[in-house]
């Protein structure tokens, strides 16, 4: 088994180029990236730079305690990935390949990642946090009446995140739920002005035109397709937890970067495909275990 011969390489290498190349849908561009993104992992030299992106990607969140639960957990997930023994991880990446390729959707795999999200969140200690996303995430893919109202929601919901106990929290989502009905009085306005999203801790000079630039943003936001308005809710809701200032910088870069992904044309893809399948090949601890017994 230790010397393969090239025609059986050869059959391999067809079948699963052209496995690869059927039943994909949206779902399995989806999928690609995914695979891309662990191959690279595994691959500790380019995966080292991943995982600084990540830490720093995570580091918005280090001023905030479910934050910091989030990221703890993430780097436990590979840590336990980095102990797995080499019989495992080959069996777990045998079954994951074929499973993904076969009867997936773009719907089928949604709904995973988002079971597999809620699932982590359903162990964190902060049970006000899946209240929050819950609200936010159903509140998003509503209709809403008004851009006006739309911005009522992020605003509230972003200020009331920070420095209210539980219960003050759930007081001010009943009053709020109520009083967004209502026609505010002047002293209602310079409330939401003052709780605004750019307003926190800081003197209005040109709230208007932050607020209209906030409006566009999710009046898009309402008009984008499935997939690209859940990659947006996720990077928007690492990103409202942050500090604006050298974040909006990195959060405009990782957009531009993800967006032109998505414009790869077909050939890019088959390389990257290609080069994947040669380098899992080469990088396997695991199969020359195997190999050098049999030899």
């Amino acid at each position: 088994m230790s010397h393969f011969s090239a025609g059986c390489l050869i059959f391999r290498l067809v079948v699963s180029f052209f496995g690869w190349l059927s039943q994909f849908s949206a779902g399995c561009l989806i999928f690609r990236l995914d695979v891309s993104f662990y191959v690279q992992l595994v691959k500790f030299s380019a995966g080292c730079l991943i995982f600084r992106l990540v830490v720093s990607f995570f580091g918005w969140l280090s001023h905030f305690s479910a934050g910091c639960l989030i990221f703890r957990l993430v780097v436990s997930f590979f840590g336990w990935l980095s102990h797995f023994s080499a019989g495992c991880l080959i069996f777990r990446l045998v079954v994951s390949i074929f499973g993904w390729m076969y009867h997936f959707s773009a719907g089928c795999l949604i709904f995973r990642l988002d079971v597999s999200f809620y699932v982590q969140l359903v162990k964190f200690s902060a049970g006000c946090l899946i209240f929050r996303l819950d609200v936010s995430f159903f509140g998003w893919m509503s209709h809403f009446t008004s851009s006006w109202l739309h911005f009522r929601l992020d605003v509230s919901f972003f200020g009331w995140m920070s420095h209210f106990s539980a219960g003050c929290l759930i007081f001010r989502l009943v009053v709020s739920f109520f009083g967004w009905l209502s026609h505010f009085s002047a002293g209602c306005l310079n409330f939401r002005l003052d709780v605004s999203f750019f307003g926190w801790m800081s003197h209005f000079t040109s709230s208007w035109l932050n607020f209209r630039l906030d409006v566009s943003f999710y009046v898009q936001l309402v008009k984008f397709s499935a997939g690209c308005l859940i990659f947006r809710l996720v990077v928007s809701f690492f990103g409202w937890l942050s500090q604006f200032s050298a974040g909006c910088l990195i959060f405009r870069l990782d957009v531009s970067f993800y967006v032109q992904l998505v414009k790869f044309s077909a050939g890019c893809l088959i390389f990257r495909l290609v080069v994947s399948i040669f380098g899992w090949m080469s990088h396997f601890s695991a199969g020359c275990l195997i190999l050098r017994p049999a030899g």
